[in-house]
């Protein structure tokens, strides 16, 4: 269904369903959505989301990574399909960088707020934090929104912290796709805080609760984004919120996240820490 931002806010939601949206922003952005709504009656986190690295010559957009896992987690959860992949017929990777006029990650965090405001109105009983879910640049959007939506909390596995550093190709697929120029340089003078967390953090003169879940055996994710995180509590950034970073081990996995056990394990992890 297509639907205006606006409009998405008052839409009618019941226990026990699934709604697919695509929502239409005047800067031409589209989000596409799913939401799998939880039991009504009891209360539930509303558990957004994010998709790491999507196939574009498997799968047609949108794409829901982890949508079929949303009874098994029983929670209000809502998917989000990257936009920046609209603009695109190749690139698997968006990092939520958008478009010129809006950035990709503050379209998402309106319409996470409408999805709120519509559950309210259907008075389902909804945790007070808004949980953030993502691997890789999954990761990386998560941490962005739990920056800008101060009520809410992330668990990120294996983000990039600055995407710069991630594989070139991928990286000038998603500038030019949403930016319009492959040009790193060009695009951290425009935009440094839509590639880096450490940017946004600063402008948004705040840090958030955050759980980072690192692969230790990950030559690649130790070396780059863990070095930015640590660099990060050196500086001049106030850690307010809790700022953890979870280790594990899996050589054979490398930046590929765990199991799917495992990863479910950590999310119930996640969910009972960010409650508290």
């Amino acid at each position: 269904m297509l639907i205006s931002i606006n409009n998405l806010a008052r839409q009618k939601f019941a226990s026990k369903q699934t709604y697919d949206f695509t929502v239409a922003f005047e800067s031409g952005l589209e989000v596409d959505l799913r939401l799998v709504c939880g039991l009504f009656d009891r209360e539930l986190p509303l558990f957004v989301n994010l998709n790491g690295a999507v196939d574009r010559t498997r799968s047609a957009l949108p794409i829901f990574q982890r949508s079929s896992w949303a009874e098994e987690l029983g929670y209000h959860s809502l998917f989000i399909c990257d936009p920046t992949l609209r603009f695109s017929d190749v690139a698997g990777l968006g990092w939520g960088i958008g478009c010129v006029e809006q950035h990709g990650i503050q379209a998402m965090l309106q319409c996470v707020d409408a999805i709120r405001a519509g559950l309210n109105a259907a008075e389902a009983l909804i945790g007070d934090k808004t949980l953030y879910f993502g691997s890789s640049a999954g990761g990386f959007q998560s941490i962005l929104l739990a920056t800008k939506d101060r009520n809410s909390a992330a668990l990120a596995i294996n983000p990039q912290i600055r995407i710069t550093d991630f594989f070139e190709r991928a990286v000038e697929n998603a500038l030019w796709a949403g930016l319009g120029t492959a040009s790193v340089e060009e695009a951290l003078e425009k935009y440094p805080e839509r590639l880096d967390a450490l940017v946004m953090m600063s402008l948004e003169q705040r840090t958030p609760e955050c759980y980072v879940l690192m692969n230790a055996s990950s030559r690649q994710d130790m070396f780059r984004d863990f070095n930015h995180l640590t660099a990060c509590v050196k500086g001049s950034l106030e850690f307010k919120n809790p700022f953890e970073i979870w280790l594990y081990s899996d050589s054979k996995l490398g930046h590929n996240p765990p199991t799917k056990e495992e990863t479910l394990r950590y999310i119930r992890k996640f969910v009972n820490a960010a409650s508290v």
